[in-house]
């Protein structure tokens, strides 16, 4: 008997007719995601594969599912964006302090005279 998350169908071919069916929780946890993680695939550019609905109930072939892990595992990693502008943003940083704190500027003393 199949399990509530996988359907089989199996007709001797290779046909979508006997793909695997994931539904919703076992796609979650093939993906350690959450429904809205789901949610967001499907209305991104990510070319996530659309469900199909049985009886009002999402499920996933599974072929589909490992056609986009591919096409994900082919694109490049992308580059951090918060190390793009790093160095910028730490000589602003100092350049903020030095102008609220007098003291912080070059040349200043740095304990106060007496």
């Amino acid at each position: 008997m199949p399990s509530k998350a996988v359907l089989t169908r199996d007709s001797g071919g290779d046909s979508a007719a006997d793909d695997v069916l994931l539904r919703s929780p076992a796609v979650r946890q093939r993906y350690r995601c959450s429904d809205m993680w789901i949610h967001r695939r499907l209305k991104d550019a990510s070319g996530f594969p659309r469900p199909i609905y049985i009886a009002g109930i999402r499920h996933w072939r599974l072929s589909d599912l490992l056609a986009w892990e591919a096409a994900q595992a082919e694109q490049p990693v992308p580059k951090p964006r918060i190390l793009e502008h790093h160095d910028h943003a730490l000589a602003a940083l100092a350049q903020k302090r030095a102008e609220r704190n007098p003291r912080l500027r070059k040349g200043a003393p740095t304990s106060p005279e007496i």
